[in-house]
């Protein structure tokens, strides 16, 4: 199953133009809340996670929809990934894990880090830079230290 998850921070934000992205990008449910990022305790983000299975593909307009920093979000992408489930961000077309590529991430330089994509079976890839990115600059730096992102 195709599943999106979109989130805006306040009850004054629209939350349409990311369900419309998701249903155009063959989402078959969504799961949507008008909650801060800042919140531990967001119950449709706990729902999706829990609905899971193996196969599922969640498709996120963006990563800050899903996490605020580089820490939570490796978390949970780890938990997807643990659920045999794959992601996808629309914004952020690096991270597909529904293709047979791996990512992993590594601390390149003080101010910015890279994400290194490459096929299984090859040691050629790619780099990929993250700058300027609040959450970036401000993430737990021993996660950035050659954290893989299993497929």
């Amino acid at each position: 199953m195709i599943i999106g998850y979109a989130r805006v921070s306040t009850t004054g934000q629209n939350l349409e133009g990311q369900t419309d992205l998701l249903t155009q990008n063959g989402c078959e449910r969504i799961y949507s809340e008008k909650i801060s990022g800042v919140k531990k305790e967001r119950p449709q983000l706990d729902r999706m996670m829990d609905s899971l299975r193996s196969g599922d593909t969640v498709i996120i307009t963006e990563l800050t929809r899903l996490g605020r920093s580089v820490k939570e979000l490796l978390s949970i992408i780890e938990r997807i990934h643990e659920a045999g489930a794959s992601i996808k961000s629309l914004r952020e077309t690096w991270l597909d894990t529904t293709t047979h590529r791996a990512i992993y991430c590594s601390q390149s330089l003080p101010d910015s880090h890279s994400l290194r994509e490459t096929s299984h079976g090859s040691a050629q890839g790619r780099d990929l830079k993250l700058r300027g990115q609040e959450d970036v600059r401000e993430a737990d730096q021993s996660l950035m230290k050659a954290k893989y992102l299993p497929l």
